[in-house]
């Protein structure tokens, strides 16, 4: 018995020096790879530089018994590390032609921090949830939660590839849900150029809303492809027309 105890007191003594080592090691090993994914997306955006392609939205929208399906077709601008522009080059409800829609200003919105922000632990609570396969393929699997829910940032989880650390999908749901709203999903996917590099996230977002006795359910798909480059001065000259 007395060995016994010897025992566990060396083991006990051993812990609590070797522990905090990794713990350590694994806190550097979670930061580092947080860290690459930032860089990833950062080398990304530097080298596609002022670029522009072209997209394909479709939304189904039901309402009740009613449903309306409306298609969108045109081409979106981007500066180095920001959305500037989208413009339309096609519309339609039902599969009627319509009027097109005006540009959009997209350089006007404001970009939340991300789960990899430089600083992202003053803003999301991370849980590492290790791999998972995708389309066998093995992913390292995370789940991000804000820290608050005055910050109104977006909860979720993400599927990276260990070997590129760039995200192949994102699902998110806004924390916490606008009042009204039942369920709001949005998974997204990353569109990648000839070269390996993300140029935009394909969405699929499904809402359900609930008013009174109504229900209206609203699915959205994108999809992005013919990426071209342009000189910086066209971004330039885009944002300041805009």
């Amino acid at each position: 018995m007395k060995q016994f105890k010897n025992l566990s007191l060396v083991f006990l003594i051993t812990l609590f020096f070797i522990t905090p080592e990794l713990h350590g090691q694994r806190v550097y090993e979670f930061e580092t790879f947080i860290s690459k994914i930032r860089e990833k997306k950062d080398k990304d955006q530097r080298s596609l530089g002022c670029h522009a392609f072209t997209f394909i939205q479709q939304q189904t929208i039901r309402e009740d018994t009613v449903t309306t399906r409306i298609e969108t077709r045109g081409a979106e601008y981007h500066s180095i590390n920001h959305p500037l522009l989208r413009t339309y080059s096609y519309y339609a409800v039902n599969d009627v032609p319509g009027n097109l829609p005006a540009p959009d200003t997209l350089y006007r919105r404001i970009i939340p921090p991300s789960f990899y922000s430089e600083n992202y632990s003053d803003y999301y609570k991370i849980k590492d949830l290790r791999f998972d396969e995708l389309n066998g393929k093995k992913l390292r699997h995370l789940q991000f939660v804000p820290r608050s829910r005055k910050l109104n940032l977006m909860k979720g989880e993400v599927w990276i590839d260990p070997e590129t650390h760039g995200i192949i999908k994102m699902t998110m749901e806004p924390y916490p849900l606008p009042h009204g709203i039942n369920l709001l999903r949005i998974e997204i996917y990353n569109s990648y150029d000839a070269e390996g590099r993300v140029i935009r996230y394909g969405m699929h977002t499904i809402q359900n809303i609930i008013a009174s006795d109504k229900k209206m359910e609203i699915s959205i798909w994108e999809r992005y492809a013919d990426y071209i480059r342009y000189p910086d001065s066209l971004c330039v000259s885009l944002k300041s027309h805009f």
